[in-house]
């Protein structure tokens, strides 16, 4: 198991103004998100917006290849076959 080593929460702008309305609400409750690859790295989605909350490119060698056997790289090619 990988250990959890976050050290601060990423969270939506709009869905934390609408915790904020709600004062003692956790934005963790109130928030739904999605983690996707893209060809240049990957985004993640606030899914309760519809919007893109962060987009990170990685280097060329960090992006599953398909070229590569590895399980990660196998896996990322069979979503974009279904996409």
């Amino acid at each position: 198991m990988i250990k959890n080593e976050i050290r601060m929460m990423i969270h939506c702008g709009d869905c934390l103004d609408k915790v904020a309305v709600n004062v003692g609400q956790s934005p963790k409750k109130n928030t739904s998100y999605q983690f996707g690859w893209t060809a240049w790295g990957f985004q993640v989605e606030c899914k309760t917006c519809d919007k893109v909350i962060l987009s990170k490119e990685l280097l060329p060698s960090q992006i599953p290849s398909t070229e590569c056997s590895c399980l990660g790289c196998k896996n990322k090619n069979e979503l974009e076959k279904i996409n």
